[in-house]
């Protein structure tokens, strides 16, 4: 085996162009509430308090300048696409800064619930469940997942995820990229308190983008909407909510009290203005929504609870520094505020990532090998997993190895159910390596070690020598050169003549179905066309697979050495199914007194009914027309 050094220098990159994977984004419980999405059995949907999106901030604040410029490199940032901003702000551009998910300068270093300002948006609803969600966050199991960027092989952000829970609690991860709506160098909508001019923290605009992405634009959050659902939204707990008048000056700091302790988020919403109250004077809103943060009972049986106003700013005088948390007398609590959202408890993750069930060889070069597989999930097959852990040996090795071989950069995973291909480069010509692959979730659950796969290196000096055109291949000798990846393989099974041939399939299920999307190709040795005026290929196949347009597909496809044999061109194509062997035909007029390869190349296309017996090859006949 080569030098740890060595091995640790090969590099693996997540191929462009993969296709995306998984369904619309599952709905909320907001989506279910509003009446935007109808499904057969939705989960219960609890009282909730609607607060109108009436108050906003100002788009034309102060911010100050950072002591030290700083920022993460976007060099690889994807452009994806983003939400449509308010009407009113769709002449502003949608832009990057200069800054990083978290603002390594603050003492604190990490997301914490007075980062939390909302902007020139009526989503007060939204930030202050934010906020009180991550105060009450005493274990970090929100903070630890909520948010995290997707790096590629050389560590780069590529993007970044937010994890919120559909309207049954299942995991629904949401992918943005860096981009924020913006009045010239300002950030329009949520932002971090401890933002500054050319060093801004993301966290807070990013899962706000992530929600309004998720509901439809800006303009479903910004018109307003309840802290409860947001609660259940990032925590996957069911919230309740109490009015205030039916609940005594004991059992309401008893009730709070106990959801402070218990480490679960408050929100307190006012009245509106038609409701008889005047906030004159008093530095607190109609329509407004404020997290609660702690409770208390003086010495002379006096009930009070403290407050934030998610301006982060604007409060009742006489508590000290204006940030936005202040100290009312549970009686004017009760005289402004009419409602309490009891948010539920967070549970630590322990499900863990699907395996990886169709590891498989896509292509072989001189210096590399291609890796194909479909992405599973975070918990199980749902949710975006946070990474891909690859080994590679110069042996065979096992799962009780896995650890004992080099790992190899990968980038972060894409959504569950696309297809990922890993190019892994700086291999030595003519040699095997195996490779096995696990996943991992943001709370470090680590999936079960895929099975292991090998390749062989092509050599980087193609001194393979032609083979005459017109020969007859029935592969009872062996593979006759002929290369398989995927699930390709020359098997002992039902053939046209003899025993062997070439299959497409899984000889313990007799089918294709890994559990996974399933790609593979079969690729001939170099043929010589020299004087072959209208050349063709025969063969006998049996084709059990998916019909119907859109489904399964295969091709025969031809790539010559005067290209390298870069470039692949299809000459046939699947247009009907079989279960029992006939001939197969494609001519390929063209590419006569020219050196070629053929490939025979399958797609699944999806992990769908894949149960037929898959593509057998057999009797392969070069002949001219």
């Amino acid at each position: 085996m080569r030098s740890s050094s060595a091995l640790l220098a090969l590099s693996a990159s997540l191929l462009a162009g993969c296709t995306a994977g998984g369904d619309a984004y599952s709905p909320s419980l907001t989506m279910l509430r509003k009446g935007e999405v109808v499904v057969e059995e939705p989960p219960p949907i609890p009282e909730a308090l609607w607060i109108p999106g009436v108050n906003v901030q100002s788009e034309d604040y102060e911010i100050e300048e950072s002591s030290l410029p700083i920022g993460m490199d976007l060099s690889a940032m994807r452009d994806l696409e983003d939400p449509a901003p308010l009407n009113e702000h769709a002449a502003y551009d949608y832009s990057s800064g200069r800054g990083a998910l978290l603002d390594a300068l603050e003492a604190e270093g990490a997301i914490s619930f007075d980062d939390v300002e909302q902007g020139a948006i009526g989503d007060c609803f939204f930030v202050a469940a934010l906020s009180a969600a991550v105060y009450s966050d005493g274990d970090g199991i929100l903070r630890d997942g909520m948010i995290r960027d997707v790096k590629d092989a050389n560590g780069l952000t590529t993007h970044f995820v937010v994890r919120f829970y559909d309207a049954w609690g299942n995991p629904q991860d949401i992918e943005v990229d860096g981009d924020l709506v913006r009045k010239g160098s300002k950030v329009t909508y949520a932002r971090s308190t401890d933002t500054r001019v050319n060093n801004e923290e993301w966290w807070v605009s990013l899962v706000e983008k992530a929600y309004s992405q998720w509901h439809g634009g800006y303009s479903t959050i910004g018109e307003g909407g309840w802290a409860g659902d947001v609660m259940q939204a990032l925590s996957g707990s069911t919230a309740n909510y109490r009015k205030i008048k039916y609940l005594n000056d004991t059992t309401m700091y008893a009730t709070i009290r106990s959801a402070v302790d218990g480490h679960r988020p408050v929100v307190a919403g006012t009245f509106g203005e038609d409701d008889g109250v005047d906030y004159t004077g008093k530095h607190i809103y109609a329509f407004h929504a404020y997290s609660v943060l702690d409770t208390r009972k003086d010495d002379q049986g006096g009930y009070f609870v403290t407050l934030r106003n998610p301006w982060a700013e604007v409060e009742p005088p006489g508590n000290g520094v204006d940030d936005g948390i202040f100290e009312l007398p549970f009686k004017e609590f009760r005289e402004l505020y009419q409602g309490l959202t009891f948010g539920g408890g967070y549970t630590a993750d322990h499900t863990a990532p699907a395996e990886v069930k169709d590891l498989q060889i896509d292509a072989i070069g001189p210096d590399s090998i291609t890796l194909g597989f479909t992405a599973p999930g975070d918990d199980g097959d749902d949710g975006l997993a946070a990474k891909y852990d690859l080994r590679v040996c110069d042996h065979a090795f096992t799962a009780d190895d896995f650890y004992a071989c080099d790992a190899v950069a990968v980038g972060g995973p894409q959504s569950p159910g696309s297809h990922e291909a890993v190019l892994v480069s700086g291999l030595e010509e003519g040699k095997t390596y195996w490779f096995a692959i696990r996943t991992e979730d943001e709370s470090r659950n680590l999936a079960e070690v895929s099975s292991t796969i090998s390749a062989t290196v092509q050599s980087a000096v193609d001194d393979e020598p032609a083979l005459p055109w017109e020969r007859f291949v029935d592969f009872e000798d062996g593979d006759a050169g002929w290369v398989g990846t995927g699930l390709f393989h020359l098997a002992v099974t039902e053939a046209s003549s003899g025993t062997h041939a070439w299959w497409f399939g899984i000889d313990d299920t007799l089918n294709y179905d890994n559990g996974g999307r399933v790609s593979g190709t079969l690729t001939s040795p170099k043929y010589d066309l020299d004087g072959v005026a209208a050349p063709a290929l025969l063969w006998e196949q049996i084709l059990d697979v998916e019909s119907g347009a859109g489904t399964d597909r295969a091709w025969l496809e031809v790539s010559t050495e005067g290209g390298d044999f870069a470039d692949w061109t299809a000459v046939w194509e699947k247009e009907s199914t079989s279960s029992s062997y006939d001939m197969g035909y494609a001519s390929l007029d063209g590419y006569g007194g020219q050196v070629i390869r053929l490939r025979f190349r399958f797609d699944s296309m999806d992990a769908n009914n894949n149960g037929g017996l898959g593509w057998l090859i057999d009797d392969v006949m070069a002949t001219e027309e």
